[in-house]
């Protein structure tokens, strides 16, 4: 059974890291990049519970001496917008403590520090914070090592307080994909070659100004990510790298952030759906945190409500002992149905021999090497269950007794499927593949050769027994609806045994009708 990483009654502290799940056009962008080239580059043996699109880090005056700072107050220390551009657009109402707004232009852009509370009440997504691990903040805040702790905060954020914030932020989301990396380093050289060969043919005057001045600006996340690693915090710093190298280490995307190991990835979310979960009867200022009530649960998290029959958990890549193979791969092996939890969706695919899931997601192939479960049909109630094919004329249609075994983000059911797939010009039996399928989808979703497959027909669907009228509607399909009007008419004048009072009416003395 899968259940939330919320972690109630937990007390916020300066230097923990805070992670925001925006819904504006920015931030779904973040967040589509972050699930097309980041994710797929995580380490598998990391959950995560969100495509977060901004990040920031929380500070008070005992770790950052700021005069514009309050004692025994939380603060928001992140790189972002805030106010409204020429009286068009408002980001947001919440200044910075630390920066006066020129009223000419009633925004500011760049490192900031803002009132933590207010700044949750504001955001109309869900946030969590993330606990920096309890060593590191023991080192970090140790009576003999404290003042040097300060001063390195200290002298971080007086280097960065003029700094701006990256109007095109992909230089961050190529850390996740070398080609990417590749063709954006490509086309800055090029156009560095191009104006440094424009320049020797105009005058010096003008020349001048197509000069690229060093940029000065850093993204929120990677803003967090710089000042840990001055604080050398483990898998930030070169002295303490992760277990995992980034393709790009100086670059970090706010999901980065959540599966770093100094981080450990348990969630305390502050907002969920609209809700704000901070305690204020505990603390006013918002350092405690409540619990999430089971009606909240079912809108936050819709996977809860996904049935639990028949799932066994693998641990520690271990099968269960009464698995049983319902595919195999085109070499042959077998495989097992099996469902995760990725991000916020409890997706389906197919478990090997040794205990690893591989799961579609954005076309990609995603290993998972944490904990998950497979399905399991107990001997006794094997006769309870059938694989239903559904043909090509009803796409994404499923039997009305399919298995439910996961759901998307939003809570839209995810099924068992099934198909043969086979190489052109091959002539061996190929994979017998595992996947999900949801009439959202309009079909099946399978995996091949590391990418994803749709099949919007030919494959089955797991489920309870259905009737044979069922199977013929699935797999015909509704077209052919004079065929199953037919067979309805056989069916049903077989079950009233209207061809033996035929029988006996036509020819008389052919003997009783049978009862």
């Amino acid at each position: 059974m899968f259940i939330t990483r919320h972690q109630p009654g937990t007390k916020l502290e300066a230097l923990d890291t805070v992670l925001f799940c925006g819904h504006e056009p920015v931030s779904q962008f973040i967040g589509k990049v972050e699930s097309v080239f980041v994710v797929p580059a995580l380490d598998p043996t990391q959950r995560f519970n969100n495509t977060w699109t901004h990040a920031g880090i929380l500070v008070d005056k005992n770790v950052l001496p700021l005069e514009c700072l309050e004692e025994g107050k939380l603060y928001l220390y992140e790189s972002i917008l805030c106010g409204t551009i020429m009286n068009i657009y408002e980001y947001s109402k919440i200044l910075p403590v630390d920066h006066e707004i020129d009223p000419k232009y009633g925004f500011h852009i760049g490192p900031q520090i803002r009132e933590w509370v207010p700044v949750i009440e504001e955001v109309l997504g869900d946030v969590a914070v993330f606990k920096l691990d309890k060593r590191e903040r023991a080192r970090l805040l140790h009576p003999t090592n404290i003042e040097k702790t300060r001063a390195q905060i200290l002298e971080f954020y007086d280097g960065h307080k003029d700094w701006g914030y990256p109007l095109n932020p992909l230089p961050q989301f190529a850390a996740a994909s070398q080609d990417l990396y590749l063709a954006l380093t490509a086309m800055k050289t090029t156009f560095e070659t191009f104006i440094a060969t424009l320049s020797k043919n105009l005058p010096e005057s003008v020349a001048a100004k197509l000069q690229l001045a060093p940029t000065r600006e850093i993204f929120c996340s990677e803003l967090v990510a710089k000042l840990y690693s001055d604080l050398n915090v483990l898998g930030f710093s070169e002295d303490r790298p992760p277990k995992k190298r980034f393709i790009h280490s100086s670059e970090f995307t706010p999901l980065d952030l959540e599966v770093m190991e100094a981080l450990n990835g348990q969630c305390t979310y502050v907002k969920l759906c609209g809700k704000m979960l901070l305690d204020y009867e505990q603390d006013p200022d918002g350092s405690c945190v409540r619990s999430i009530d089971k009606e909240l649960q079912k809108c936050a998290f819709p996977y809860l409500s996904v049935p639990n029959e028949g799932w066994a958990p693998v641990r520690n890549n271990i099968l269960p002992l009464d698995a049983t193979p319902s595919g195999y791969t085109p070499e042959g092996d077998p495989v097992y149905i099996s469902r995760a939890l990725i991000g916020k969706s409890l997706s389906v695919g197919y478990t090997t021999r040794k205990g690893i899931m591989k799961a579609g997601w954005e076309g990609a192939e995603l290993n998972i090497a944490y904990d998950h479960e497979v399905f399991v049909i107990k001997e006794g109630v094997k006769s309870q269950y059938e694989w239903v094919k559904v043909g090509k004329l009803m796409p994404g249609f499923v039997p009305s007794l399919a298995i439910v075994a996961g759901c998307d983000e939003v809570g839209k059911p995810f099924y068992i499927a099934r198909a043969r797939i086979v190489e052109a010009g091959c002539f061996d039996l190929g994979a017998l593949a595992i996947g999900r399928v949801s009439p959202k989808l309009g079909g099946a979703r399978f995996l091949h050769q590391g990418k994803e497959i749709a099949l919007s027909g030919e494959y089955e669907v797991l489920s309870r027994k259905v009737h044979f009228l069922e199977r013929f509607l699935l797999y015909f399909g509704a077209q052919n609806y004079l065929v199953i009007l037919l067979a309805i008419l056989f069916y049903v004048m077989g079950t009233l045994r209207v061809h033996e009072h035929f029988l006996q009416w036509l020819v008389p003395g052919l003997g009783g009708v049978k009862t």
